[in-house]
Order: C-alpha cells, then structure tokens, then sequence
C-alpha cells in the first residue's frame, strides 16, 4: 500500500498490506536523495517495539480503510472518528487505545507527509467515548510483598552453596527490587549485552554499574546506578551479585556477558528470559502469576527505596519516571497510600489480637 503523494486509488476492493512505518520513512527519505547509510540510522529514532506497536495500529486502519473501499489518503475525520469508536467499543480503559492511535498517527503524519484531519470535534468526540465507556481506570501496578521474598531466600543455602539456578534467580530478582530495572535492562534488545565491563566493585562494599543501550540511556553516554549493601545479608544485592560473577566466571569468560543461559553454549539472556525467571520467583514466592508479573518489580523497588527515605529525586532518577509530576504527584502517592493502608491493618490486627 502506497502512502506516497500520487493520485489516490481507488480500486473496488482495496489491497491490504501490512504498513510498517519504519520502511515508509526511509522510503519518503530515500525520495528526497538522503544517503542509503542514513537510512538504516531511522530505527534507532524509537524503540523496536513502539515501531512495532505504531505499524500494528496503522496496520488495522488501512485495513478499516479497505473494507470501506478506501485508503489512507483518503480518509476523512468521520472515518477516523468511525475508526475511533471501533476500537474502543469493547475496552474498558479506552483512553489508552486513543492515547496510543493519536501517537501512532502522528508519527505516521511525520513520516509520510500525509495529514489526517483532526479537529476540536475530534477532540470533544474522543471525551465523549472516555467518559461514558472507561469502567476500569488504568491503575498503577501492584506492590509485591517483599517479605514473601526475604522468606524465600532466607531458606535457601548461602550464596556459595546455592544451585546456579537458584543464584541465577536471586542475583536478578535482588537488582530488579534494587535498582528497579526491566527486563529489557537485564536484557537489552537492541543487541548490546549486559557485559562484565560494566560492574565495578568499589572499597567501601558498593558496586557501580553502568549500563549501555538501555531506555534510561537516552544520551548513549552510559547510565550509572549505586548499588548498595543492604540488610539481611541473605537480601543483599551486592554479595549475591558478586558471589553470581564469581560462580559464572568461567561461563562469562567467553561472551563477557553477566547474566548468561544456564546450559551451553551460555549466551547472554534475552528479555523474554528474564521475565520469565521474574515469573518463577514470584511463584517461589508463594504469589499468583495471574495476579503479578515482571512489571511488579519496578514499582516495589521504587516503594521499598521510598520506605528507606530515600530522596524522590533520585528514585526518579534510578527508576527512570521521565515526568516529575507523574511520578510524585500520582506515584508517590499511590505508594504513600498502600504504605498507610499496610500500617492501618497491621494496627488493626495487633489490637484484634490484644483484645
């Protein structure tokens, strides 16, 4: 399917492709005479799963599009509002998808040079769909109870008798509560591995880690986190982390890779493998799966570091929030507010049992 400024089509039964809009910006450059070596840099501009989710939302109107014997360069405001009403009929958090469709079609403007039109009815219409159809407002995501986790652990051997599996597990669960990282952090998808060269233990028993290619990396500069020592010695990340480089040494000698599959030929993981490993903990754990997953260990770390008076800025900072405002004025208090609620029923409790 074209995008390009030539005469519109208008066949009787549309032919549908998939639109990726990473291919249709270097097409439009490649129109205007920009070197091939350039082209190949556009990726780099978002993250491969934002081109992905784009190309997937552009993907589904060109196809709304056909069906109604259209293509994109036509489509009018009453056709996206029509597109606009499909897609959020069956959601219950519908500001979501339009949040995510709005972006997708910008990006789509500033790469194709095709404008779509979108008024202030637009605006009102999209109001409308929130107000009336949201019946599950989106939610910041669930705290863990790390005490389940210091249970855990606190039964396992020490660190130098632990299975690899079992270090393997603990070294990426104990950063991930730590330093709040992803799995794509663990894992970078952009080919770059999480490499020995990064961890630096330190005199005074911390570790500085400096990780590449990253989203908190947005200079390409290296972002440089403190890993501290932390009590119990059974929950420390520094003492698992390098008792795991210690153990793995051998492994890692040959790909210089941390965190390495746990059978030959010992390549780096991928993310898919570290959420995976997050999933197994939690039900180690003694916690649902259903209930919880990978993206629960950011918002505990940045909850167990504000319980530890750590300044908001620099959870900020270490977690990677990019707006202030989002991450104290909603954040801090949805953490404020478990905190208080886990006081009140621990209170409630005591003097159920004294009583």
């Amino acid at each position: 399917m074209s995008l390009g400024s030539g005469t519109p089509r208008t066949p009787a039964k549309p032919a549908f492709g998939i639109v990726c809009i990473e291919d249709l910006w270097k097409t439009r450059l490649k129109t205007l005479d920009w070197a091939d070596a350039l082209l190949s840099l556009v990726k780099y501009s978002l993250p491969s799963t934002t081109w992905s989710s784009y190309s997937r939302i552009i993907s589904d109107l060109a196809r709304f599009a056909a069906q109604h014997e259209q293509t994109l360069e036509q489509v009018t405001e009453p056709f996206l509002a029509a597109f606009v009403e499909q897609i959020t009929l069956n959601s219950d958090q519908p500001q979501a998808k339009v949040t995510q469709f709005s972006a997708a079609l910008s990006c789509l403007t500033c790469t194709t040079s095709v404008s779509f039109p979108f008024s202030q009815d637009m605006t009102k219409l999209i109001d409308s769909i929130v107000k009336k159809c949201t019946t599950a407002p989106l939610q910041c995501s669930a705290i863990l109870l790390i005490s389940l986790f210091q249970q855990l652990f606190s039964t396992w051997s020490p660190f130098l008798q632990l299975l690899i599996e079992m270090l393997h597990l603990k070294t990426v669960v104990l950063l991930a509560f730590s330093i709040m990282l992803r799995p794509s952090d663990i894992a970078p998808q952009s080919g770059k591995k999480f490499v020995q060269s990064v961890v630096s233990a330190q005199d005074d028993g911390i570790v500085l880690l400096c990780f590449h290619h990253i989203k908190n990396d947005s200079d390409r500069d290296g972002f440089q986190v403190i890993l501290q020592p932390a009590q119990p010695v059974w929950m420390c990340p520094v003492d698992v982390l390098l008792s795991y480089l210690s153990h793995t040494r051998i492994q890692a000698a040959k790909t210089d890779g941390v965190f390495l599959t746990l059978k030959p030929p010992y390549c780096p993981l991928c993310a898919d493998a570290v959420r995976g490993i997050f999933i197994k903990s939690i039900v180690l754990a003694g916690l649902g799966p259903k209930e919880y997953s990978a993206k629960n260990f950011r918002p505990t770390g940045a909850t167990m570091a504000i319980q530890a008076v750590m300044p908001l800025d620099q959870v900020q900072q270490i977690g990677c929030w990019k707006s202030t405002d989002t991450f104290k004025n909603i954040m801090f208090m949805q953490f404020l507010i478990r905190i208080c609620l886990q006081q009140f029923w621990v209170f409630r409790i005591a003097n159920s049992n004294s009583g």
